[in-house]
């Protein structure tokens, strides 16, 4: 039935939305990191 179609879309882009979260901290961490080599090598 067509709740079944919604509820599949809207775990499909939770899953989604949690990838892009988990890459997202990735990049902060990393950039964290980069500023902080940056800092120790001025």
């Amino acid at each position: 039935n067509a709740w079944s179609e919604v509820k599949r879309c809207l775990e499909e882009r939770l899953k989604e939305l949690k990838q892009e979260q988990g890459s997202a901290t990735k990049k902060e961490k990393l950039n964290k990191f980069i500023s902080v080599q940056d800092y120790a090598t001025n």
